[in-house]
């Protein structure tokens, strides 16, 4: 008998335990002198999740809920006031040096604003070279021809060695593939 992890499975591959972030909101000379409590935003409350390897969540609610402030402390860009978070098993918390730059290469975020993330100026291609220099990660090389030749079921020898080019099959439809000069219907 072969043994497997099924999705969704086995101990967590990431665990927010009672996470709680809080911000103090600025306390002005009028606070002071009108007798005014310091305020206090409790931006995460005792937050629990547990995501198992092969899972795949959304967080999902209104504005200002937590969404974002919950996923810049799962990448440690605010650190949480109390609770743990751990990755494998480890807290992330005492993560120092190697250990730290390990995690950072295996979870990281995808901010909101794509204008605020993306750099027009440079191609996608340029954007993951830059991000794989930073993490001292071995360069990569994207195989030549079509993106799909090594998943289509009809690939021809010509699909893993040239690219093929994109044109209009029908006034609202374009195509990149070579069965279509064979006069085969292309999705």
């Amino acid at each position: 008998m072969e043994a497997s992890i099924a999705k969704g499975s086995g101990n967590p591959l990431l665990a927010i335990e009672d996470v709680v972030v809080r911000f103090d909101m600025p306390y002005t000379i009028a606070d002071r002198i009108v007798g005014q409590p310091r305020r206090v935003v409790h931006a995460l409350n005792a937050v629990r999740l547990d995501i198992r390897r092969g899972e795949t969540i959304g967080i999902v609610g209104e504005s200002g809920c937590g969404k974002s402030t919950l996923a810049r402390t799962i990448v440690r860009l605010i650190e949480p006031d109390d609770g743990h978070i751990r990755f494998e098993g480890v807290d992330i918390a005492t993560l120092r040096g190697r250990d730290r730059r390990n995690f950072n290469r295996r979870i990281q975020m995808i901010f909101q604003d794509p204008f605020g993330s993306l750099n027009p100026r440079m191609t996608v291609r340029q954007m993951l070279r830059e991000a794989l220099s930073v993490h001292r990660m071995r360069p990569f090389n994207i195989p030549s021809g079509c993106a799909f030749h090594n998943r289509c079921p009809q690939a021809f020898e010509r699909c893993s060695k040239e690219k093929p080019v994109l044109s209009p099959r029908t006034p609202s439809h374009h195509a990149a593939c070579f069965l279509t000069d064979f006069g085969a219907s292309v999705p």
